[in-house]
């Protein structure tokens, strides 16, 4: 007699139950455990916070590379199009102050994301708890989770972001320059999507303004003791990342430096229709990997598979991340 036809006879001598592999009766529960992890970084407790995964063709939106190349990556990480492109944010827990830094796409990409606000509360958390919220930059995929019909999700935090974000983004002009490209190119993808982006960033940041909810920040300012903003434009004019410096341990918050870590790890110069700037989005992709890697900082990644926190390991040809090696919690048990 076989092993697992033992173990199946003995499960029903001693439950009275068949082993479910007997019955086909069981449906599939179609959804995945909360989404949050924590590490402590010094003195704060760092809690991801998933918004959900989005699709996204890859080999149609990064540039400065080629479809073929792209998928060639792809296929031989084992990874199919469209890309399953995860959306993190952060919950910073000072003791004294909760800080969250970016808010997901909310309702604006599609029913895959959406799910900070389960998932922040899965962790423990209620929006109301919020102090502030900083944004790495002003992309749907960042500010979406800020408003729920026009209301501000998070009624008693204070939405920080970079000055030259602000000036960008909420600047009238520039939105109607945005409109009329778009009008004139329908079939322009980038056009197409910096039109939807003002679009977006209005209603998404406007009710923190009206409610004088909203301020600016620069970079390499300290914003909280212990956590500072880093310029790194290029992804979009303000775009900043944020490092956190405590009791000795530091972690960057790096924003979007990378969107495909499979491709632009081993091809760095490989940028994205998303990109402002893209020679400047590469210039400081380029910097960034070079200075993790030989510092062997903490990373942290809007858009690194979940939870998207560990090291850059650099080499003579490329880089390569690695996922921070999971602790789980201490026993309860006496």
């Amino acid at each position: 007699m076989r092993l697992g036809n033992v173990f199946a006879i003995g499960l029903i001598a001693v439950t009275g139950m068949a082993s479910p592999d007997m019955h086909g009766s069981a449906k599939k529960v179609g959804f995945q455990a909360p989404g949050f992890y924590r590490i402590t970084v010094g003195e704060v407790e760092v809690t991801v916070l998933s918004d959900g995964t989005v699709p996204l063709p890859m080999d149609q939106l990064l540039t400065h590379t080629t479809p073929a190349l792209v998928d060639h990556t792809l296929t031989a990480s084992f990874i199919k199009e469209p890309y399953a492109t995860s959306v993190n944010c952060f919950l910073l827990n000072f003791g004294s102050r909760l800080v969250l830094i970016d808010t997901g796409a909310g309702l604006t990409l599609g029913p895959t994301l959406n799910h900070l606000m389960a998932n922040l509360r899965a962790s423990g958390y209620e929006p109301d708890q919020i102090d502030d919220i900083f944004l790495t930059h002003m992309h749907i995929d960042h500010e979406g989770g800020l408003t729920s019909n026009g209301i501000r999700a998070f009624p008693n935090a204070v939405l920080h972001a970079d000055g030259r974000e602000a000036d960008y983004w909420l600047n009238p002009e520039n939105e109607k320059r945005a409109l009329d490209s778009a009008a004139r190119h329908p079939s322009d993808q980038q056009a197409k999507f910096v039109e939807n982006n003002f679009v977006e960033t209005r209603k998404a940041i406007q009710p923190y303004i009206d409610a004088a909810h909203f301020k600016w920040f620069h970079g390499g300012e300290e914003l909280l003791p212990g956590l500072r903003a880093i310029s790194a434009a290029g992804h979009t004019p303000g775009h900043t990342m944020f490092a956190l410096e405590s009791d000795g341990a530091r972690i960057l918050f790096w924003g979007d430096i990378v969107h495909v870590a499979e491709v632009q790890l081993t091809t760095p110069q490989a940028t994205i229709l998303f990109d402002s700037d893209p020679t400047q989005a590469r210039a400081e992709r380029f910097k960034m990997l070079k200075e993790v890697g030989s510092q062997r900082d903490l990373i942290a990644g809007s858009h690194l598979p979940f939870p998207g926190v560990g090291h850059i390991r650099l080499s003579q040809q490329d880089f390569t991340f690695l996922p921070l090696n999971f602790i789980g919690e201490p026993s309860n048990d006496k």
